[in-house]
């Protein structure tokens, strides 16, 4: 079903409104976190109309920190920071990226570019300035919107941020390694088969995760709970 679209206007005048799910996002069938009240999913319609899906977790009046989500990945990535962020006293702001998600395609000449959408996401929750969390493939867009925008940002921490195309990909997963070889050779074939992978999901998880996921030392829950806080709270700084 198509999502209608409001006519378009002259200025990108940023409204947010509370998001209808639809499918997969409807629930945690896929092993998605429980949502609780602090935790509020949004839309955001720029001036011309294009839709820009928000995670936002935390208390209104918390620190707030913007976290740019990784390539497979999406603003729901914001709920498993989420009782992190309630101990620590933090806001965790999770738009999706354009053509991710929630949020309607846009060509994007640049990486900074990006650090659009994040200002329209800001004024609309009137936030003056956060703390800038990327992860992975959301790193390169965490650094080009601190530099596009550097009075709205107060930290940057970026974690295993994705670089350069040139850069060796050893160590990665294979469906890892696939996707930066056909983003690099052939970007509408990159976009192909991102789509293919997250059917992939849904359908063979254990699939999914053994072309994906880089092999890892067994790590006891607790203790990535508490990475996951370390993380936010060096990501805050002294905000």
């Amino acid at each position: 079903m198509s999502r209608k679209r409001p006519a378009a206007s002259r200025a990108d005048t940023p409204n947010l409104c509370p998001a209808v799910r639809h499918g997969h996002d409807a629930g945690n069938d896929a092993g998605e976190p429980d949502k609780t009240g602090d935790q509020v999913p949004m839309e955001l319609r720029r001036g011309g109309g294009h839709v820009v899906a928000v995670e936002v977790v935390g208390e209104p009046d918390a620190t707030p920190v913007l976290l740019c989500h990784g390539l497979a990945d999406s603003r729901l990535a914001a709920l498993w920071f989420q009782g992190a962020a309630r101990d620590l006293g933090l806001r965790v702001i999770a738009p999706d990226r354009p053509g991710t998600g929630g949020t309607d395609p846009r060509r994007l000449s640049r990486l900074a570019d990006w650090a659009e959408d994040a200002a329209l996401v800001l004024d609309a929750l009137q936030v003056r300035s956060v703390a800038l969390l990327g992860i992975s493939g959301g790193g390169p867009f965490a650094a080009a919107c601190a530099a596009a925008i550097p009075g709205r940002v107060r930290s940057l921490m970026l974690v295993s941020p994705l670089g350069s195309p040139g850069w060796p990909t050893r160590g990665m997963a294979p469906g890892e390694r696939l996707c930066l070889a056909l983003a690099t050779r052939a970007p509408g074939l990159g976009g192909w088969s991102l789509g293919r992978l997250a059917a992939l999901a849904r359908r063979r998880p254990e699939l999914f995760l053994r072309l994906t996921a880089t092999s890892l030392p067994d790590i006891p829950a607790d203790a990535g709970i508490a990475r996951a806080e370390q993380l936010l709270e060096e990501a805050s700084g002294d905000l």
